[in-house]
C-alpha cells in the first residue's frame, strides 16, 4: 500500500484522499476486498447507478475515465428488467456525453440493436 505525506510528514489516509476526490467509498475497502464487495452488488440497480453518479462527479473532477463496466451492467439490469426504453434512454445519454465508441463500441451496438428492436 502507498502512503501519502504532506510537506510537514503528516500521513494521509486513503479515506482522506477518496473523500477528497469525491471517489467511490468502496475505494476505502481493501484491494482484495473490493471484487467480491462489487460482485455482491452486481444485481443491485440503485447501487449501481449511485456508483455511475458518484464517477461521473469524480470525472468532472479529475477528468478520470468512468470505468465502462459500471455504466454497461446498468443497462444490462435494464435490460433483463424487460425495460428497453429506459436501456435506450440511459445509453443514448451515456453515449452523448463519452462517445459511441465506448468500451470497444459495446454501447453504440447495443444502443443501434434497441433502435432496431423498436422499429
Amino acid at each position: 500500500m502507498f502512503e501519502l505525506t504532506e510537506t510537514t510528514g503528516a500521513e494521509v489516509s486513503r479515506g482522506q484522499i477518496t473523500a477528497a476526490l469525491g471517489a467511490p467509498d468502496f475505494w476505502n475497502l481493501e484491494q482484495d476486498a473490493i471484487k467480491p464487495f462489487v460482485k455482491s452488488k452486481a444485481q443491485d440497480l440503485g447501487w449501481r447507478c449511485r456508483t455511475v453518479d458518484t464517477y461521473f462527479t469524480y470525472h468532472q473532477r479529475t477528468a478520470d475515465i468512468v470505468p465502462p463496466g459500471y455504466p454497461r451492467h446498468i443497462a444490462i439490469l435494464l435490460r433483463k428488467a424487460r425495460e428497453p426504453e429506459r436501456e435506450r434512454t440511459w445509453l443514448a445519454a451515456w453515449c452523448r456525453h463519452f462517445g459511441y465508441d465506448g468500451w470497444d463500441g459495446w454501447f453504440r451496438d447495443r444502443l443501434r440493436k434497441l433502435a432496431a428492436i423498436s422499429r
